[in-house]
């Protein structure tokens, strides 16, 4: 199970992934 930090930085780098592809 992760943790919600874990979480967070995933979803940052899924962010950050879509913002430069854009």
């Amino acid at each position: 199970m992760l943790d919600t930090s874990a979480r967070l930085q995933l979803w940052l780098v899924a962010f950050t992934s879509a913002m430069i592809e854009i």
